[in-house]
């Protein structure tokens, strides 16, 4: 699939943005708006209270008076401040709560997606410059702040472009027509900043790889064996070089076009006062409102200018923000189907002619397979590596779908069954299995810590039939150990074969009437393999179970053994029968692998 990126508008990011604030954050927006309000109330006592303290002392000079304006300037100010810092400090606390609830968001999105689009390069692009340019540009901070700013800005330009037209029409028109030509500089400015962004995020996410290379436990081995680490550190300084020019070039830009920005401000506030000190010599202003007039079109000035700059910011962010509204467009389809298949616990899995294509690829993985498994039927599938034997299993799974025929449970197809009910009968060990950083408790069952005695004794008759309740019991944490030390000194690093037991106690724990082993054993010494062999038909009786090994032995006692070569079903029979037939790939394949253990 490729995912689309065609543009929107400007508006439709913005709508998307704050759509995305209230639902992540409600409260959010209303602290922006308070802060912005009393950040818009500050400025205007330091700008209306001055002038009223000067005209007092050019005229009858009473000191309770006096005393009285400072005061009450000096309290508005404190009462100001209190609630702009309480409203500041809540809204950083709302700005972290918004980040880390994105995150959540995001990654919601990502666990959502189908499996087909999980494996798509096109779509690991989008999605890595899209949460590359909101988390290492921050942009969502970006986004608030700048939309905020606006909003503050905007409440200031009202009220002060009121005071300012009762004193002169044309200083409000000269600010304007300055920050017009401003507006052309921030465009080219915030211009810039997209160039740097866009070109020099390859480049970056080229060196947070190697970043994440460096510290990663999985291949800390390999890169210490082979002395690796000079080559990273080679790339990661070339790395440094080609961003270095792109931000030489980007950040030099801009320093010129601020020093632009400013020049245009010192020639507007020089003309701005020659014409308060000749009103003022004139006799037509008096010297409490040369003061009032002359921080009131500073801060105007200023206020229009940010406006300007922020709302270029914005503008320009939005651009950015499209890969990640690209990415949110992505369906779902996964979670079709609205048809309930009757629990009996006996299920009849056929494949109908089924064929699979992998997106992008010019011959089909899969070609014509049609094949009837019988319920607690126990399949072993054999192979060369590229048959189709795990493609086989991602079909049955649904985390693909065939590009032809069907596969059925009792005669329903299966992408017509509702998804959590078709998935709530399969349980799976995947050859390239994973462990979360979490407690062995939490990997097996998938939950939370229960409380629940009977959850416990499960959870420790699962773990002794996999050989696996001994090693925790001689642990300080047991079944609370952590797996992961990236995050917690206390965790334990398991070895291969004790990960796979845990993911096979995974599997079983989960009590699916269909079980699915692809390499169940692979990590584990040829003793544990032998145990947990010994007892596969007492951990998957009454089940239907489907293995995928390099490793023969498991076809022994199986009920049925399919072979595949090149995407079909070559041969299908029981072990005995299949060994007999002389010159046949099974044959030739077990005796292979046999004879290195009976020379």
């Amino acid at each position: 699939m490729k995912p689309s990126e065609t543009k929107h508008t400007t508006l439709q990011v913005f709508k998307y943005f704050t759509k995305l604030v209230h639902q992540l954050a409600p409260k959010y927006s209303l602290t922006l708006l308070g802060l912005s309000l009393f950040k818009t109330l500050r400025p205007l006592i330091f700008i209306f209270g001055p002038k009223f303290i000067v005209d007092e002392l050019m005229g009858a000079q009473r000191t309770e008076l006096l005393v009285g304006m400072i005061f009450i300037i000096a309290g508005l100010n404190f009462i100001f401040g209190i609630f702009e810092k309480i409203l500041q400090a809540r809204c950083d606390l709302q700005t972290d709560q918004f980040n880390n609830a994105f995150e959540r968001y995001i990654s919601a999105k990502t666990v959502d997606l189908d499996f087909e689009n999980v494996e798509d390069p096109d779509i690991l692009n989008l999605k890595e410059r899209a949460l590359f340019a909101v988390r290492n540009h921050g942009l969502m901070f970006g986004m608030v702040n700048a939309l905020s700013t606006i909003v503050n800005e905007s409440f200031l330009i009202l009220s002060l472009s009121v005071l300012i037209w009762t004193f002169s029409p044309w200083v409000l028109l000269l600010v304007i027509v300055i920050v017009w030509i401003n507006s052309f500089i921030f465009k080219k400015i915030q211009a810039l900043y997209y160039k740097e962004s866009t070109e020099s995020v390859n480049a970056n996410r080229e060196f947070v790889y190697y970043i994440n290379q460096s510290g990663d436990l999985e291949i800390a081995k390999d890169i210490r064996l082979y002395k690796s680490f000079r080559m990273i550190l080679d790339k990661m300084d070339r790395v440094n070089l080609q961003t270095n020019k792109i931000y030489i070039k980007v950040y030099g830009g801009i320093s010129r076009l601020n020093g632009l920005v400013n020049v245009n401000a010192q020639i507007q506030m020089v003309a701005i006062y020659a014409f308060l000190v000749y009103r003022a010599l004139k006799g037509f202003v008096t010297v409490g409102n040369f003061m009032l007039y002359a921080g009131a079109v500073g801060k105007f000035s200023a206020s229009l200018n940010n406006f300007v700059s922020s709302f270029m910011e914005a503008y320009r962010i939005s651009h950015q923000l499209q890969l990640l509204v690209a990415y949110e467009e992505i369906p779902t389809s996964d979670m079709t189907g609205d048809q309930d298949v009757e629990l009996t616990g006996s299920y009849t899995i056929e494949f109908h002619d089924v064929s699979f294509k992998y997106p992008r690829a010019s011959e089909n993985t899969l070609s014509n397979i049609s094949v009837k498994i019988k319920p607690n039927e126990k399949i072993s599938i054999i192979g060369l590596n590229g048959a189709g034997k795990t493609t086989f299993v991602k079909l049955l799974t649904r985390l693909y779908k065939p590009s032809s025929g069907k596969i059925t449970l009792n005669g329903m197809d299966i992408q017509d069954i509702k998804y959590d009910q078709y998935m709530s009968l399969i349980s799976a060990v995947f050859q390239d299995y994973k462990l979360l950083g979490l407690t062995v408790e939490e990997n097996v069952t998938s939950r939370m810590k229960n409380e629940s005695s009977e959850a416990d004794k499960k959870l420790e008759r699962i773990l002794k039939e996999v050989g696996m309740w001994d090693d925790l019991q001689v642990l300080p944490d047991k079944v609370e150990t952590m797996l992961d030390k990236s995050y917690d000194k206390s965790a334990t690093k398991f070895s291969g074969g004790q990960s796979q037991k845990l993911t096979i106690a995974r599997a079983l724990y989960k009590e699916a009437p269909i079980v699915i082993l692809d390499e169940p054993t692979a990590a584990l010494d040829p003793i544990a393999e032998y145990d947990i062999y010994m007892k596969f038909d007492q951990l998957v009786q009454n089940r239907t179970a489907i293995y995928i090994s390099h490793r023969l032995s498991s076809c022994r006692f199986c009920d049925r053994v399919l072979v595949f070569q090149e995407g079909k079903i070559i041969q299908s029979g029981h072990h005995d029968e299949l060994i007999k037939d002389y010159g046949n790939v099974y044959e030739k394949l077990f005796n292979a692998q046999a004879v290195f253990y009976t020379a």
